[in-house]
């Protein structure tokens, strides 16, 4: 009897299994090529995740440039409009301003996840860990707002790592969808028609 062995775990299955009686993965079939060793995951043959730097970069770039054209653009206004007069809005100011830092880091997130060649949520997770202390040093030195805390940096820092993961797996998505979509086009061209 033939025994099919198992790519991930190495062990002995019977010749017509789907799945590995050991670890559940699924078995190749003979014949059929063996599965590349970088997956939809992006592991490498060391089995360590593979990072695209240039991606990461590219994020971080995106992140800090939309905050500094939402910052010149919308926090003037905002802040004449929240904290001008005679009751000023803290609360309202910044939850307004944590709503716009959110916005920010998903839209990257979700850019870098949908327009990128391979699975990639790991890479807005590092853009926004490279961008979250450059805004904060941004906003401590250069606009000398000494209310920042450090405290009040690792909770933004964590709520904005989630929000660009986030974005990018929502970005993911929809480009396995557009791809599924470009797939089932192309199966329906390829068919014959039955005249």
């Amino acid at each position: 009897m033939v025994q099919n062995k198992c790519a991930k775990c190495g062990a002995e299955n019977a010749a017509g299994a789907a799945r590995c009686v050991k670890c559940g993965a699924e078995l190749v079939a003979a014949g059929a090529p063996a599965p590349s060793q970088e997956s939809m995951y992006g592991f490498d043959a060391m089995n360590k995740p593979s990072i695209s730097w240039p991606a990461a970069g590219l994020g971080a770039a995106i992140i800090i440039g939309l905050q500094a054209v939402v910052g010149l653009a919308l926090v003037p206004f905002l802040s004449s409009a929240m904290l001008g007069g005679r009751s000023p809005n803290m609360v309202g100011f910044w939850s307004a301003m944590i709503l716009l830092a959110a916005a920010v880091y998903f839209a990257a997130g979700f850019v870098l996840g949908r327009y990128s060649k391979g699975y990639l949520v790991r890479e807005p997770f590092l853009a926004a860990l490279v961008a979250a202390p450059a805004n904060w040093l941004l906003e401590h030195f250069v606009y000398r707002n000494r209310g920042v805390s450090t405290a009040m940096l690792v909770a933004s820092a964590v709520l904005c790592l989630g929000i660009a993961y986030l974005g990018g797996m929502a970005g993911e998505q929809v480009q396995q969808k557009e791809r599924e979509r470009k797939r089932a086009a192309a199966a329906a061209r390829k068919a014959p028609t039955g005249a």
